[in-house]
């Protein structure tokens, strides 16, 4: 009688397979990663792991798992395990709060989304990854504000900029996933930081939508050590894709260090992973887009409502009065959560009257078109490191320099996939050979560029930032000191030409002098012209020096590129420096 007991208990049982502990959903479902010591899971939390040595013994964890799933509530609180150890591949999980979850996304589809660059916030100068849920709802009103989105962010413990910027890189914070209404999302990147949302709707089947679902609900019970550099957003957003679909193989070429763009760049590597590409343009984006259609006379009406010099009522443009609408929306977007705020109750005012307007003209707004934006795509940008050689001739001897950066972009790459007239480096290493002397010359850690020209929506400063180590003295000896470099101004710009006017100052901390720090301050201009086929840079600059005997030192650096391909271009430049001969110079460049 007890044998038969037990044989009806062991039949009642769910059925699993024993799957080989180094099978790739396996590995892939619980983050393991093989070192030289064996395996090691990135989860971070112990509740993650039914055995004590789970996190780093993959074996005995799915063991143990295999125990634990005997209770319904261990199968409860692991859907995506569940579904995987399935032998019949039709077991239903029946769990009260986790059919709650999935009835609550109804999912559809699943995009990955490309938040665009926003150079202006350190944390985001190089984009940004989530996921967007596509409902059924959504498709079915077309309304893509009723979807969910998926981010994974640090849960930052400190507003000290200092220990924010050190708990980044060193793994001070906790990472997790945490899923929002969609339109949090927007407003936070669309509207408030004008940022283009990129749109890649994965090539998901039903089977893949259902573990995407139930391992985004058995992550709530993980987080992960957050570092800025590797472990970041987009590592762990991509990492989860790799997760449901382990054949496309998207980690296998991924660097130490991930800027998002790379986790675009893996998603092309082969045609069917992403099945469209959409396009959100920002509040900014749309708003320009708006002015570019209005004619003289409309944008002169445009401009004396901005200014209150006529009411709505002068005017049944409709092309005016939603290019007015739309300014509103972009002037105020900051406020929107202000809500007990002055500006946002003279938003709400202003707005209402331009909609009481416009639902007084029956006539069609224009729809904008921004297929031209998907020519300058992400996934059309060049690789993200880059080294450059370049023999150069000065006072009749020939040298040669080689430059490594590590990350990311300038102003003079080709430009697609990129914010125009922008830069963002870090890690570039210059060395040279000259004179028979092989020399480090500079060793920068961060250098910005944010070029941000004048226009009917914007009169936002322009600047440059760059900090390192510098050789001071390159043809005697080698004398190294930190630097940091700012320039300030104003830009202008013409489709693709720009030209700024800065205030620089240099500075550094130099110890064979009298005075140790050193300090320079003068006039900078810089002029750019880049149509993504080839790009030319004029930069000059005087600085009157504070604590040196050659009180000013000028430098004039002329440069004219061309692209041969995404990733490979040649250049020729010139460089002539106060106390220096002239400098000739050709480049050739390679991302890799």
């Amino acid at each position: 009688m007890k044998l038969l007991l037990f044989f009806i208990l062991i039949i009642s049982l769910p059925s699993f397979a024993k799957i080989n502990h180094d099978d790739p959903k396996w590995l892939k479902l619980l983050r393991y990663q093989k070192g030289l010591t064996g395996y090691t899971s990135e989860v971070d939390s112990k509740e993650f792991f039914f055995h004590k040595e789970g996190k780093t013994n993959p074996d005995k964890e799915l063991n143990a798992t295999l125990n634990a799933f005997s209770e319904k509530e261990n199968r409860c609180r692991f859907p995506a395990r569940a579904i995987i150890l399935d032998r019949a591949q039709n077991l239903e999980i029946d769990c009260p709060e986790y059919k709650k979850f999935i009835d609550k996304v109804n999912l559809k589809s699943v995009s990955l989304i490309f938040s665009s660059y926003f150079i202006e916030k350190p944390a985001s100068a190089f984009g940004h990854t989530f996921f967007r849920l596509r409902s059924k709802d959504s498709g079915k009103y077309n309304n893509e504000l009723l979807d969910y989105g998926v981010d994974y962010s640090a849960q930052v413990t400190t507003n000290n900029p200092l220990l924010y910027g050190i708990y980044g890189i060193i793994g001070g914070f906790k990472g997790n996933f945490k899923m929002m209404p969609y339109y949090y999302k927007v407003r936070e990147y669309n509207d408030t930081e004008s940022r283009d949302l990129w749109d890649y709707e994965l090539n998901f089947n039903e089977d893949d939508l259902r573990l995407f679902m139930a391992h985004l609900y058995e992550m709530n019970q993980a987080y992960f050590d957050y570092f800025y550099f590797t472990e970041n957003c987009s590592y762990h957003i991509l990492e989860f894709v790799d997760a449901i679909r382990p054949d496309w193989k998207l980690m296998e070429d991924l660097d130490l260090f991930v800027p998002p763009v790379q986790t675009i760049y893996a998603l092309f590597k082969e045609k069917n992973i992403v099945r469209d590409v959409n396009f959100r343009p920002s509040l900014y984006k749309n708003i320009e887009y708006r002015l570019k259609s209005l004619n003289t006379d409309e944008k002169s009406t445009f401009e004396k409502l901005v200014e209150d010099k006529i009411k709505l009522e002068q005017t049944d443009n409709v092309k005016v009065i939603d290019a007015y609408s739309d300014y509103l929306d972009f002037k105020y977007s900051p406020f929107f959560t202000q809500k007990n705020s002055p500006e946002y109750a003279e938003f709400n005012d202003k707005k209402y009257d331009v909609n009481l307007k416009r639902s007084q003209i029956e006539q069609e707004s224009e729809t904008l078109s921004f297929e031209g934006e998907k020519k300058m795509a992400p996934e059309k940008g060049h690789e993200t490191k880059r080294i450059r050689i370049a023999p150069f001739y000065r006072d009749h001897k020939i040298g040669g320099e080689f430059e490594y950066r590590f990350s990311f972009h300038d102003f003079m790459d080709k430009k697609a996939g990129f914010i125009p007239f922008s830069s963002t480096e870090m890690g570039r290493i210059e060395t040279n050979f000259y004179d028979d002397k092989f020399r480090l010359d500079n060793f920068t850690v961060v250098s910005v560029d944010a070029i941000r020209p004048l226009s009917e929506l914007s009169n936002s400063l322009s600047w440059r930032f760059s900090f390192g180590l510098r050789d001071y003295r390159p043809t005697i000896k080698q004398e190294y000191a930190p630097f940091v470099d700012i320039s300030l101004g104003q830009a202008v710009s013409f489709g693709n030409f720009a030209m700024a006017l800065f205030l620089r100052a240099e500075n550094s901390y130099w110890g064979t002098f009298d005075r140790d720090l050193r300090i320079g301050l003068g006039p900078e201009i810089l002029v750019i012209y880049n149509n993504d086929q080839w790009s030319m840079k004029i930069n000059f600059k005087r600085l009157h020096f504070y604590s040196q005997l050659d009180r000013y030192r000028s430098l004039l650096e002329l440069e004219m590129r061309y692209h041969v391909s995404k990733n490979a271009g040649i250049s020729v430049g010139y460089e002539r420096e106060t106390s220096f001969d002239d400098k000739y110079v050709t480049n050739f460049y390679w991302h890799f």
